[in-house]
């Protein structure tokens, strides 16, 4: 029974990692409610989007001090309580100001699942089994990601946005039941619990190992992060004159690249022996050219019947940036683990707010949609070069 009691903590914090999901792409779903509704801008409605990344990024290094320091338990059901609330306010609010609050508070409650999960992985369980259970994780978390596209565009075009909106804050209330009846801390050493704070947020950013897997994260997945919550509905929606379920079908492809990739993940590192950084370069390299292709090859235009095969390989391409945690916690000691995967995927939603506000201001200075999306480019570009860094041969962690 106590084997079994650290799956049922698993899966609690795994539907609490589909609801992040839903939470953070739905926007791109309502973006055309949302502008009448709130009367908003196009940079506004980026802003709207981005609001939720920062506090998000803002609480992650916290959150890894706090599930280091009062566990897991106390964090979670804090963080998804707020969350709760946080929807409520946002599905009533009636101008641009009480929105963007919401959405900032959002993205702080719902910041504290994936440290939670990696906290949990690294106390429960086997750290051979760390990155097949990391990619076991996102397999059945990205169903949020697929969740929030062609399924939420039909439900809003049945039932309307706003009792769309009602159905996710009864969703986030049943992840908050389910976190207050599964989720508990592991007994650990009392001397164990007393959080080294300062020192450990000291070791991990003068640790120079922790500087690629961080850039992999800031520059890589965060691509795809700005993509999928904003700016690829509107792509699609203009560049192609599609409407928004249309479109929407075709960033389920990405949701399905992305749940291939999760068992890819697993099987890559098998063929190179755990070798994360080989497969890194791999990775990273792979979906540096697809955009290249899109965006200067095809000028943004690819025919719609390869975009699919297209949006599935990005995705795959993305799941690999599991790897880039597995590459900090390596490199940094076990105590370390909750504000090393903290500090990194903090680095994510500081790259996707940067990246939203670079293609909202260039699509405002007259560029095209495809031709705002080029800092992608530079983005991808950036997280190759960081991939051949990774190195942990020369660290002793005993």
């Amino acid at each position: 029974m106590k084997n079994n009691k650290r799956y049922f903590i698993l899966i609690s914090l795994v539907g609490a990692l589909i609801l992040v999901f839903i939470q953070r792409l739905y926007i791109g779903i309502m973006q055309d409610y949302l502008i009448e509704k709130l009367g908003l801008t196009l940079r506004q409605l980026s802003n709207l989007s981005s609001s939720t990344l920062y506090g998000y990024a803002i609480m992650q290094i916290p959150v890894g001090i706090l599930v280091d320091k009062v566990g897991v338990r106390k964090v979670t059901i804090w963080g998804m309580a707020l969350t709760f609330l946080s929807s409520i306010l946002f599905t009533y609010a009636t101008s641009y100001t009480l929105a963007i609050v919401a959405r900032f508070f959002i993205g702080v409650g719902t910041s504290v699942v994936v440290v939670s999960i990696m906290k949990v992985q690294a106390l429960w369980f086997d750290k051979k089994d760390f990155s097949k259970l990391s990619s076991i994780v996102s397999f059945i978390g990205n169903l949020g990601m697929l969740l929030a596209t062609v399924p939420l565009a039909y439900f809003i075009s049945i039932f309307g946005e706003k009792n769309a909106l009602i159905a996710i804050i009864v969703l986030t209330f049943m992840v908050l039941a389910s976190v207050v009846l599964f989720v508990e801390d592991k007994n650990i050493e009392k001397e164990e619990q007393e959080s080294r704070v300062f020192n450990s947020i000291k070791e991990v950013v003068l640790n120079k190992c922790t500087y690629p897997p961080l850039l992999i994260i800031m520059f890589f997945v965060s691509t795809m992060t700005s993509f999928t919550s904003i700016w690829g509905i509107t792509y699609l929606v203009n560049e192609y004159s599609l409407s928004t379920i249309d479109a929407s079908k075709y960033m389920s492809f990405l949701s399905l690249g992305f749940i291939l990739g999760a068992f890819l993940v697993g099987v890559m590192d098998k063929v190179f022996k755990g070798d994360y950084k080989k497969n890194l370069k791999l990775f990273t390299f792979i979906y540096l050219l697809l955009w290249v292709y899109v965006l200067i090859i095809k000028k943004g235009n690819v025919n719609l019947r390869i975009l699919p095969i297209i949006f599935i390989l990005m995705g795959i391409c993305i799941m690999f940036h599991l790897l880039a945690f597995t590459a900090v916690k390596d490199v940094n000691k076990l105590e370390n683990s909750g504000v090393a995967t903290a500090t990194i995927n903090m680095s994510e939603f500081i790259g996707s707010g940067i990246l939203n506000l670079a293609i909202a201001l260039l699509i405002d200075s007259n560029f095209s949609y495809s031709g705002s999306l080029f800092v992608i480019i530079i983005y991808s570009f950036i997280s190759f070069i960081s991939s051949l860094f990774i190195d942990k041969s020369n660290l002793d962690l005993e």
